[in-house]
């Protein structure tokens, strides 16, 4: 585990997007950076609270403590990289941003300029978390996996803004259902077609085979006739 030196940066002007970032782990914050100084003790007891032994990831949305702020977070090896945005902000970008951090904090060269005191954790928690939450680059992706990534997190994030609207859980269900019912009768007209299909194609191979049927008979009986005259011509002769 690394060394733990804790390292905070704050300001008291507030901006839009993100608007708290920290690194943690069990005991508590390693680094932070906050534009909002009164969060910052509900942050750390929300670092405090999560199972840093377990890799996974949670967008939480915003509680009177943290002002109604969003909180996002992501737990890698025992670390914790978290940070709080304005509700309207979305997810994906400060999951992008955390993801961000996470390889970057996560690697021994980062950590060693780190030691150098070649980079300072704060001031770059801070820059970095400008950039993400101003600089529209950070949303346009470069890759097939990052299209796939930003289709479930703008799908997460409109539900929870359909949520947040007031609108109620059940009437989501509702349109669910309703969708449910729709695919259903278009799956029954589609297997009405199919078998309709099926049965011109019957009926197709019926005509087709008693067409053959009749061209041999027809073949087989100019045959029987043919053998019959030459036999009665040959018996002529004899």
């Amino acid at each position: 585990k690394k060394q733990k030196t804790i390292h905070s940066a704050t300001s008291l002007k507030m901006k839009g997007g993100i608007v708290f970032c920290g690194i943690g782990d069990s005991d508590g914050f390693v680094a932070k950076a906050s534009l909002i100084p009164s969060i910052d003790y509900w942050m750390e007891r929300i670092v405090l609270n999560i199972d840093v032994y377990t890799n996974h990831k949670k967008n939480l949305l915003g509680h009177k403590k943290t002002e109604g702020y969003s909180v996002q977070y992501i737990v890698y090896e025992e670390f914790v990289y978290i940070c709080a945005s304005n509700p309207e902000f979305p997810a994906r970008i400060c999951f992008k941003y955390l993801g961000y951090l996470r390889d970057n904090y996560s690697s021994s060269e980062f950590n060693e300029k780190i030691n150098k005191h070649k980079i300072n954790l704060p001031e770059f928690l801070s820059e970095k978390m400008n950039y993400f939450s101003t600089n529209p680059e950070v949303d346009q992706l470069s890759s097939v996996k990052n299209q796939v990534d930003e289709i479930t997190e703008i799908m997460h994030d409109n539900v929870l803004k359909t949520l947040q609207r007031g609108e109620s859980l059940d009437s989501v269900i509702d349109k669910t259902q309703g969708l449910s019912e729709t695919t259903k009768i278009f799956t029954k007209e589609t297997d009405k077609v199919r078998c309709a299909m099926c049965k011109e194609n019957l009926k197709s191979s019926i005509c087709l085979i008693i067409v053959i049927l009749i061209i041999l008979l027809c073949i087989i009986a100019i045959i029987v006739v043919a053998c019959v005259i030459i036999y009665f011509v040959i018996k002529s002769y004899l």
